[in-house]
């Protein structure tokens, strides 16, 4: 529906981007990306918001590229809708931020089955998630080489799992969360 609707082709493998674009997030990487892939066959979609996103669009208009479209971000009834899109989904993070912080979409991702790359600090917990439980691969954040290569094999691949989706039923739908909940208390 959203391949209609935002006027993206349908048939060239997309690569999504959904989320917040700061200084944490390394939204930069993903403009790198899509600059050293601009005459493959992919295209990137980005959806976003934050202090950075003003400063990426500008980035890749100066860039003029021409696989990447640029979108606000989607209300949060259409997040399956939005990381469905993908043949790839990306998560960014700058080097050294990577124990921070597990970012809520994650979830959403895995119980889409999408694939995901992730440029991120390969030691942290979001690493050992994507890792060991998610349809994905995690690169070093900051290296749009690895980051190129690994969208790459994932687009060769085409490969969908429920593996990412098993997990989050297991462990992070609402029913395993209140479970788990009322259990600590």
């Amino acid at each position: 529906k959203l391949y209609d609707e935002l006027s993206i082709k349908k048939e060239i493998p997309t690569v999504v981007y959904a989320g917040n674009f700061g200084a944490s997030q390394n939204g930069g990487i993903i403009v790198e990306a899509a600059n050293a892939m601009q005459d493959e066959n992919v295209q990137f979609v980005l959806f976003g918001g934050g202090s950075e996103y003003p400063a990426i669009r500008k980035d890749i208009e100066d860039k003029k590229l021409s696989n990447v479209y640029c979108f606000d971000l989607m209300p949060l009834s259409r997040v399956s809708e939005v990381y469905s899109l993908g043949h790839v989904v990306l998560i960014t993070n700058a080097p050294g931020v990577g124990d921070c912080g597990m970012p809520s979409k994650v979830w959403s991702i895995m119980a889409t089955n999408t694939p995901i790359v992730a440029s991120i600090d390969p030691m942290s917990e979001l690493a050992e998630v994507i890792k060991n439980h998610a349809n994905g691969e995690v690169v070093q954040a900051g290296n749009v080489d690895a980051l190129v290569r690994s969208i790459r094999r994932a687009i060769s691949l085409k490969q969908a799992s429920s593996f990412g989706r098993d997990y989050v039923k297991q462990q992070a739908d609402r029913d395993s969360a209140v479970a788990k909940y009322i259990e600590c208390l």
